[in-house]
């Protein structure tokens, strides 16, 4: 049996503008990335080819596919229908397929075609199971039907399923390196050309019966596309369909998920191939150690909405908090923001850079302002800050890189007034993002650039309160941003070039807190250790979304609009600081930091070495 846990996130963190960026290409249809770590105990991978045993680089040595017309390739090739199967061996993750699908089996035995037969053809073949071998059982449309079947035909198909899934273990395929992917089939009740009255009851117990077969055995896994296909049922724009009510042969390719009545299209079977993937690498470790049921279709969902299993072109980006740039904090310098994960597309994509957020380097000028009637006894500065950050990710298909430049300014004044300081910032930020993607089976490569603008200015008044041990400081702020990324058109790999209106969005939010500081302790030789913590709630109180224009150069005349919506924020952060000052020129700086409403996905340590001169 499998151990039921449920896992947490560690979530990268990107700035707004380049997650809207990445909307852009995500609407267009390029290639992009995606990708956050699971905190989960490591499985290991037998079909790992990386020396660390990571879930990155896979290879099946041969997949045996046995199911019916939905892996069928004498089906899906004569109609031009993308066949699942095929799309995971051309995307590198197996190195040969046996396909014994044929249309119309059935679990149950004794049928012509059914899944004893596919095992007796397999055993004629004399190709027997070695090291690293997958094998996926696919069955369950024709054992419902479209209208349903008797209570002894459906059982009998239950019972089929369960022996073609044991002999297949008897052979071997659930031993050492080998395993076997049981498949709980997608909502067949919601196909154009199936009854549901009379279906849907039977989808959910055939389901849960491929559930037990999975929980059964620790070296056999359920993949869940009712799930994944829910998913796009329940909101067929968000990722990319237009038409799911109906079949539509002309645009299977491009917007409609059904090919005819009872049959997905290329988009259909693309989604399919994916999630098998998704299943062999990033979903790796908690399907191995989470049961097949409500426990492991939460953690797919999770996936979903984190990006990791990307379902479509047009997807939803979520956006992150905060503005475009990072300043020491004017108390303890333990603030970060939290990191909402951007939704990526184009298939088995991952954070090559891992989970933590590239730095920011740059120069701060600070200087005293002299006490006059202007300015007071006051402090201003200037701040330069420079970021880089990229990915590069392989998918089905293609591969892809990300860059990310930001350059920033901010000014900032400091003003005492009686026992209140007050403070403000003023920030400046012009982001470049570049994309690269190519495709090697059409041996077609794409370049896009995009240009962004942050504004932000942040208001801040603290009190402080002064104790022989120890300073408490409360404070309140109000911050605004503007956000905008200029006019442009991006190039695509499988589309006509797609160009993007200049769009901009403005926010508004509110911030309390406390920091604490202790009094400094001195230690030998000099050395002086401090220490201290901060506590800061940050909430929305206007927050807009970003509207995208779209037109493909092919349609001049057709406009699409798409409405990015950002999560309000409402985040409560924890942060502890220690600084020891080794000499007058050196010291030596820790900090944690964490949103105390999900801790374990957002904390982030820090370690750092100060010269002063």
């Amino acid at each position: 049996m499998k151990k039921r846990i449920s896992p947490p996130l560690c979530i990268p963190y990107y700035p707004s503008v380049l997650s809207l960026a990445t909307a852009m290409i995500l609407l267009s249809g390029c290639a992009s990335s995606g990708g956050s770590t699971k905190v989960i105990p490591a499985t290991p991978n037998p079909f790992s080819i990386d020396a660390a045993g990571s879930n990155d680089q896979i290879k099946v040595n041969t997949m045996r596919v046995f199911g019916d017309s939905y892996s069928d390739p004498g089906y899906t090739g004569p109609n031009g229908i993308l066949n699942w199967a095929s799309a995971l061996q051309g995307s590198g993750y197996v190195t040969r397929v046996e396909n014994y699908a044929i249309g119309g089996a059935r679990a149950q035995f004794s049928q012509t075609t059914s899944f004893n037969r596919q095992l007796a053809t397999w055993r004629n073949r004399n190709s027997a199971i070695s090291e690293r071998d997958l094998s996926i059982t696919y069955f369950g449309y024709n054992d419902v039907g479209r209208n349903g079947r008797s209570p002894e035909d459906f059982a009998a198909s239950k019972a089929g399923y369960t022996e073609g899934v044991n002999q297949l273990v008897q052979a071997g395929a659930a031993s050492g390196t080998n395993r076997i992917f049981v498949t709980q089939i997608h909502d067949w009740s919601r196909n154009p050309g199936v009854n549901p009255l009379h279906t849907q009851s039977m989808i959910v117990d055939l389901n849960n019966h491929v559930a037990g077969l999975a929980n059964s055995n620790p070296n056999i896994i359920a993949v869940d596309l009712y799930t994944v296909f829910n998913r796009i049922l329940n909101e067929p724009t968000k990722y990319g369909f237009n038409i799911i009510d109906t079949e539509n042969p002309a645009r299977h390719t491009t917007d409609a998920l059904f090919y005819d009545a009872i049959h997905f299209g290329s988009r259909g079977m693309e989604i399919i191939a994916r999630t098998y993937a998704h299943y062999l690498t990033r979903a790796w470790n908690w399907a191995n150690a989470i049961e097949a049921g409500s426990a492991a279709a939460a953690q797919l969902n999770q996936d979903i909405d984190q990006g990791l299993l990307v379902l479509s072109m047009a997807e939803n980006t979520k956006n992150i908090s905060g503005s475009s740039f990072s300043l020491v904090p004017l108390g303890v310098q333990s603030q970060t923001s939290t990191p909402d994960r951007m939704a990526q597309h184009r298939s088995f994509n991952h954070y090559a850079s891992g989970n933590t957020a590239p730095a920011f380097t740059g120069l701060a000028l600070n200087f005293n302002a002299s006490d006059n009637a202007l300015t007071g006894a006051s402090q201003m500065g200037l701040a330069l800050h420079q970021k880089n950050a990229g990915t590069q990710i392989s998918s089905t298909e293609s591969r892809s890189s990300i860059g990310f430049q930001s350059y920033a300014a901010s000014l900032y004044w400091i003003k005492p007034m009686s026992d209140f300081l007050f403070t403000t910032h003023l920030s400046q930020a012009s982001q470049r993002f570049s994309q690269t993607a190519s495709d090697d089976l059409i041996m077609r490569t794409v370049d896009n650039t995009r240009q962004g603008n942050s504004w932000s200015m942040e208001s801040k008044l603290r009190y402080t309160v002064s104790h022989p041990m120890f300073t408490v400081t409360p404070w309140a702020s109000l911050t605004q941003t503007r956000q905008s990324l200029d006019a442009g058109t991006l190039k695509t790999l499988y589309t006509s070039d797609v160009h993007f209106d200049a769009t901009k969005s403005t926010e508004w939010f509110s911030g309390v807190g406390m920091d604490l500081q202790f009094s400094p302790i001195n230690l030998a030789g000099g050395r002086k250790l401090q220490w201290g913590g901060s506590l800061m709630h940050r909430e929305s109180l206007k927050r807009e979304g970003f509207v995208v224009n779209m037109r493909e150069t092919a349609q001049p005349l057709v406009v699409q609009r798409e409405l990015i919506d950002r999560a309000r924020i409402n985040q409560t952060y924890l942060g502890l600081n220690a600084q020891m000052n080794l000499s007058r020129h050196w010291n030596l700086n820790a900090s944690y930091a964490a949103n105390i409403k999900q801790a374990r996905q957002t904390q982030a340590v820090q370690l750092r070495a100060n010269a002063h001169f």
